[in-house]
């Protein structure tokens, strides 16, 4: 009698999420939340990485992108640093971003500006 393979649980789901992804309708709620943006908008964003990359460049970027929300934690959203980890065949990064005005400055660029990572590289 043959026996079936078995394969590894998935803890995080995500098996099932790339099989049948959620649908987003113009009646999710995901959509009824909006963020007041200023006048005359302006995204800034750094980019950091670990160079020459290391095996334990993601658990650096992870540290890294950990530090960032611990410093919103006392910050309106949008005084807040947004940190996202890029992962692909060539690159591992941590982006940055920050929310602000073309009319004036704001603490969340001033803050981005002054952002430092051990063992992270800014790059130009």
């Amino acid at each position: 009698m043959a026996t079936k393979a078995q394969l590894p649980q998935d803890s995080t789901g995500s098996s099932v999420l790339s099989q049948m992804p959620p649908s987003v309708s113009l009646a999710s709620t995901i959509l009824a939340s909006t963020i007041p943006l200023p006048e005359d908008p302006l995204f800034v964003y750094s980019v950091y990485a670990r160079v020459p990359a290391t095996s334990d460049s993601l658990d650096q970027l992870e540290l890294a992108r950990r530090s960032v929300l611990r410093g919103n934690n006392v910050k309106p959203f949008l005084e807040s640093l947004l940190p996202i980890v890029h992962i692909s065949k060539d690159t591992c990064a941590l982006y940055v971003f920050a929310l602000g005005s073309t009319q004036r400055t704001c603490g969340a660029h001033a803050a981005l500006a002054q952002l430092k990572f051990d063992n992270l590289t800014f790059l130009p």
